[in-house]
This record gives structure tokens, C-alpha cells and sequence, in this order.
């Protein structure tokens, strides 16, 4: 039987592995990034699914529904450098850009949620930030500069 440990720091490297065999794949143009977005979403909303954890599930929904409401207010403002994929004149990459980052909020807040009870809203709040604004930054920069995907929609806006 593998320890919890062991087990812990395989997942790790599996995620490691994962993320940089899809960097790979994006980078290399065999795949666009688009379709490999939606394909990694409904990956993990199947293995979500088939592993019955249902709350996680359920919030992946949520983070999706919140996504397209949001889309369909804002969708004048996703137009990229390169042909994405879109449905009813809602662009899917940043939908399920969206959904994806909403959920990931919530798996970080989760995780950190429950051992930060004793703090302070204030506190939390401060370590949330300071967790989600740098890690917004660098998502945003590796996506403009490495991928080369330009929002060219608000490209009209400083800043």
C-alpha cells in the first residue's frame, strides 16, 4: 500500500507532468488552444463525475452557469488575434477560461479555507489576494507572451 506521502507527491508530479505536456502540445500548434481548453474542462468535469465527488462537481456547474451569464453580458469585449472557436456569438475560450478560473478559485479557497477558520475575514481576504493577484498576473502574461493570445477586442484600452 503507498503512504499518503508518497501518494501526495505522485499526484504532483502527475500534475507536473500533465500541465507541461500541455504547454508542450500548445506551443508545438498541434493542438489550438482553444479546442485544448475545452477538451481539459469537460476532461475534469468527467473525472469529477466518475470519481463522485459531487461537491466539487456541483461548483465546476456553478463556475460554468456564473461563466456564461458573464459571457453573455460581456462577449463584445473577447475577440482574440487568432480564429477561436465560438457558440452563438459567445467565444469558448474565454468561457470556459472563465468557468475554469472561477472553479480554481474555489478548489484554492477550499483547500486554504478550512485551515485559515481561526483568522480574521480581513486576514483571509488579504491572503487570498495576495495569492490570486499574482498568480492572475502570470497567467495573463504566460498567455499573451508565450501563446500569443491578444485580446485585440480591448486592445483600444490602455493598460
Amino acid at each position: 500500500m503507498i503512504s499518503k506521502k508518497s501518494l501526495f507527491i505522485l499526484n504532483n508530479i502527475l500534475y507536473t507532468v500533465v500541465i507541461l505536456a500541455l504547454v508542450a502540445i500548445v506551443m508545438s500548434g498541434i493542438v489550438r488552444s482553444d479546442v485544448l481548453l475545452i477538451v481539459v474542462y469537460f476532461i475534469l468535469a468527467l473525472y469529477l463525475f466518475l470519481t463522485v465527488r459531487k461537491n466539487a462537481f456541483y461548483h465546476l456547474l456553478l463556475s460554468t452557469v456564473i461563466a456564461f451569464m458573464w459571457m453573455l453580458i460581456g462577449k463584445s469585449q473577447y475577440g482574440y488575434n487568432r480564429e477561436m472557436l465560438s457558440l452563438l456569438g459567445i467565444n469558448l475560450f474565454s468561457l470556459f477560461s472563465w468557468a475554469a478560473g472561477l472553479f480554481g478559485i474555489y478548489v484554492v479557497y477550499s483547500y486554504w479555507g478550512s485551515a485559515l477558520k481561526k483568522e480574521t475575514f480581513l486576514k483571509r481576504l488579504l491572503l487570498f489576494l495576495a495569492f490570486y493577484w499574482p498568480v492572475l498576473i502570470a497567467v495573463e502574461t504566460i498567455a499573451y507572451h508565450v501563446f500569443n493570445i491578444h485580446n485585440v477586442s480591448t486592445a483600444m484600452y490602455v493598460g
